[in-house]
């Protein structure tokens, strides 16, 4: 009898481990399963997240590695072209008048290359007056000081000649009268208390005489359509004005 049941215990012994081994069989399966749709779910949450972060399909499938790349619109625009018109200048010579003074001293004709260079400017062209613009002696030469380069030389002061700054420069004021009133311009000035020698009336000069001191001044407008421009020139004692008129013609 306990040979017996010893054979059927063994027996129910095996076929609960074979029955146990079919679970675990089973039981494998069902976790392989069940991993695959775990993973699967956490991919779509994945996806998702991005459809969200990026905003648009499109963008997701950059991300993911799409190589479709659209060209950028350029934005079309009107081009004015730019016409510039180009102007022709011309120069003039309108008037030319010269005072002479053979007995002028170094330091008279000193004075007058001063306030020559001074009218010129500094590139030594000329006092350019556009149409409507004052001219004033006063403004554009000054003072006559010994900071700017004058010398003494004798002037008319008070009926009476005597040794000052800038001697001689009235001479120059007097030849630009001259050549401004040729030109057709009229001009604002005054005569010395005394006769110059350098003015001869004949000859067509026209006499200017100025004061920094007693503030007399020599000033014209230009009252003509153009600009001008007044070039002084001083030789030996000689002083030469030219009044150019400027013209622009379009080409």
């Amino acid at each position: 009898m306990c040979e017996k049941r010893t054979r059927k215990q063994w027996r129910r012994q095996e076929r609960y481990l074979e029955r146990c081994r079919k679970r675990q069989q089973n039981g494998d399966s069902k976790g392989g399963i069940s991993k695959i749709i775990v993973m699967f779910l956490l991919f779509a949450v994945a996806i998702f997240g991005m459809y969200i972060y990026f905003g648009s399909y499109e963008k997701i499938t950059e991300v993911v590695g799409s190589t479709e790349v659209k060209p950028p619109v350029k934005p079309t625009k009107d081009v004015k072209k730019e016409v510039k018109i180009k102007t022709k200048k011309t120069k003039l010579l309108l008037a030319k008048h010269t005072i002479y003074n053979q007995n002028s001293g170094a330091d008279r004709n000193w004075n007058m290359k001063i306030a020559a260079q001074i009218i010129n400017g500094s590139n030594g062209k000329g006092y350019l007056l556009k149409s409507g613009e004052k001219f004033s002696w006063l403004e554009v030469v000054g003072d006559t000081t010994s900071e700017k380069g004058f010398k003494e030389a004798p002037v008319i002061y008070g009926r009476q000649v005597t040794l000052g700054l800038g001697g001689g420069v009235c001479q120059v004021s007097s030849a630009i009268n001259s050549a401004v009133m040729a030109a057709g311009i009229d001009t604002y000035c005054q005569k010395h208390s005394l006769p110059s020698s350098y003015i001869h009336e004949e000859r067509g000069d026209k006499e200017a005489t100025v004061s920094f001191d007693s503030g007399i001044d020599f000033s014209f407008e230009n009252t003509l359509d153009d600009p001008i421009k007044i070039r002084v020139i001083e030789k030996d004692g000689d002083v030469t004005v030219k009044v150019y008129c400027i013209k622009y013609q379009k080409n």
